[in-house]
């Protein structure tokens, strides 16, 4: 019994490049012994084809895997007499050449078939061995146009667009493949003799058309270009994200359609009957493609066993919803919407953006612009996350919200050190607080006082935790810059919080790499960094804010900060929220620090008219 499906096939792949070639390579991995000729010189022009790796490309490596190879000449007569010798002992012969160049060498189906009647060959060119244009050369990409594959794949107006990869070559040597496995079952299993297979690139490709010819011939539909969408199809398509990225979503199905649009929020599509089935999805795809961006869904919790899950769904400019979910059972049902007393319509847009750094590196941020307001000569509040080795997210925030109702343009960084870029986006916030970290904020605000959306007499920044330590910070360093600072359990003493910190780790190395990623070069005086130790020159207002139980970030960061803000007599409020820890659970507490921050912009860096007050 052979280990392999194909074991004791002999092939021989007189191809180059790739169609052909792919084909041998995929009777090869079922146990074909495929032998391929080569020319003279540098053999088979892949060789040298994309990224080579000493001096060999790993593309002919990879195409040309369990195959042995000879060099012949098939021009020379010499060279013919081998490859008849060779054909005379195989079972299948592969050649990709421009129709009539094994004739014009004495290599004729006919000429092998008398020599091997159980011989196959597989013939694989652009448009066949017969027909008008039979003689053209073969291109995978012309062959794909042909076949109206680019001009579907296209955006609407724009040029027609091909694939990365070489799909009519590579879908070809399949076609030919199956072909081969055809035609050894005809001569093996019900007595046959060998025969010739016509494989082309365009018709391949052609054969994947799926309904378009049937289509025009019943309708005189002519499909046309749809980019990433699949018409006819709904929902099916490539969604936009805040981030940049996309989303490929195919929920075609009538009941994957249903979780689907419950999982988003939106339970009146689910239960349309009009909607139902794909033929009336398909009528109010353009409804359906508008409701699905703009909201994440995450697994907040579920059962051991996954089978009972609770799902978030909510978006940047939408507090969310939450839903029970049985996958199995293909059970979606709403069970809380906590801020039900909130408008959405009063909630401004978010913006995915990106703005470059000082030296070059680009830094991806949300941006949030008030509503019903001209983004014209915005007052600002910049808010850098917490962390800092953490990022913020295209998801609803309170505070952001918040301040947009009030008027102001809100900036969140994701500055170098945030996590979701890679690994080096990571790492070039390595010993940076303070600095390359400090530093993309203040271009944050730059880039937008340039494009004119921020006036630069009224910019202020607010952040909690790393945010806090950020704002602090920027009131010693950028007073040129900022108006006011608001920090929330703040950083103020950061060689006091690595000494804190040292409780957290189980051995010393740990705490070792910690501290080596916030500080950088071991001489490096974190004092210098420290707002803290340069309270005295602070010149701009500050609203620091602490839970007293907070055992992240001890109030004591906060303590001393005031102390020294006293001492210096520099102006500053300073509240202790005694219940809290490191962010807010009493919604009391939450809405009197809005409330004190609202007071503070107010004072410090005002507004425009103020908005009816709805969040």
């Amino acid at each position: 019994m052979p280990s392999q499906i194909l074991e004791g096939i002999k092939v021989l792949e007189l191809g180059q490049l790739i169609a052909g070639p792919f084909a041998a390579k995929t009777l090869a991995d079922f146990g074909a012994q495929v032998i391929k000729i080569e020319p003279p010189g540098q053999g088979d022009p892949l060789r040298k084809w994309r990224l080579l790796h000493e001096g060999t490309s790993v593309w002919w490596e990879a195409q040309s895997r369990s195959k042995q190879s000879v060099c012949v000449d098939l021009r020379q007569l010499e060279g013919q007499q081998i490859v008849k010798m060779l054909a005379e002992q195989a079972d299948v012969l592969i050649e990709n050449f421009r129709p009539g160049t094994m004739e014009k060498w004495g290599l004729s189906w006919e000429v092998l078939h008398a020599l091997n009647p159980r011989l196959i060959m597989l013939r694989i060119s652009g448009y066949g061995q017969t027909g008008p244009r039979s003689q053209e050369p073969g291109f995978a990409a012309v062959a794909e146009a042909v076949a109206g594959l680019r001009y579907l794949n296209g955006e609407p107006g724009r040029a027609p667009v091909r694939a990365g990869l070489s799909l009519g070559d590579t879908i070809a040597g399949l076609h030919g493949a199956m072909g081969v496995l055809l035609a050894l079952y005809q001569r093996d299993a019900r007595g046959g003799q060998g025969q010739v297979i016509d494989a082309s690139l365009y018709e391949s490709i052609f054969n994947l058309t799926e309904s378009l010819l049937p289509e025009y011939s019943v309708f005189g539909a002519v499909r046309e270009p749809a980019g990433a969408a699949l018409p006819g199809i709904a929902p099916s398509n490539a969604y936009p994200c805040h981030d940049g990225s996309y989303v490929l979503i195919a929920g075609n199905g009538d009941a994957i359609f249903q979780r689907l649009m419950h999982c988003i929020g939106r339970p009146d599509l689910a239960e349309d009957p009009s909607l139902a089935h794909n033929d009336g999805r398909v009528a109010r795809v353009e409804e359906i493609d508008a409701a699905i961006p703009g909201r994440i869904n995450t697994i907040v919790t579920h059962s051991k066993e996954r089978d009972k899950m609770i799902v978030w769904t909510g978006g940047a400019s939408d507090p969310g919803l939450y839903y029970y979910f049985e996958p199995a059972a293909g059970v979606m049902r709403l069970l809380a919407k906590p801020y039900s007393r909130i408008d959405a319509k009063a909630l401004a847009p978010v913006e995915s953006v990106t703005y470059k750094a000082r030296d070059g590196l680009e830094i991806p941020a949300y941006l949030t612009l008030p509503r019903d307001r001209e983004p014209k000569n915005l007052p600002l509040v910049i808010v850098p996350h917490g962390g800092p080795f953490a990022r913020d997210q295209w998801i609803y925030h309170a505070e952001v919200q918040f301040l947009a109702n009030r008027g102001y343009a809100v900036l969140q960084p994701n500055f170098r050190g945030s996590v979701g870029y890679g690994k080096a986006f990571v790492q070039k916030g390595e010993g940076q607080w303070g600095r390359g970290m400090q530093d993309d904020l203040d271009d944050g605000v730059k880039w937008l006082v340039e494009r004119g959306t921020v006036d630069p007499k009224r910019v202020c920044i607010m952040g909690g935790s790393y945010g806090g330590y950020a704002a602090m910070w920027a009131a010693v360093r950028n007073p040129d810059i900022y108006r006011c600072a608001i920090s929330f359990a703040g950083i103020s003493d950061v060689e006091a919080m690595l000494r804190y910190d040292r409780r957290l780790f189980t051995a010393t190395r740990y705490y070792r790499d910690w501290r080596s990623t916030v500080q950088g070069e071991k001489s490096f005086d974190l004092a210098t960094v420290s707002p803290l130790k340069a309270a005295d020159r602070i010149q701009i207002p500050l609203l620091i804010a602490h839970g007293a139980r907070d055992k992240t970030v001890p109030v004591s960061q906060s303590r001393k900060m005031h102390e020294a803000l006293t001492k210096a007599n520099k102006p500053h409020e300073f509240v202790v929220y005694k219940d809290e820890g490191h962010g807010f659970e009493n919604p009391d507490n939450f809405v009197d620090y809005l409330k004190r921050v609202e007071a503070f912009l107010n004072e410090h860096n005002p507004a425009d008219a103020p908005l009816a007050s709805t969040l």
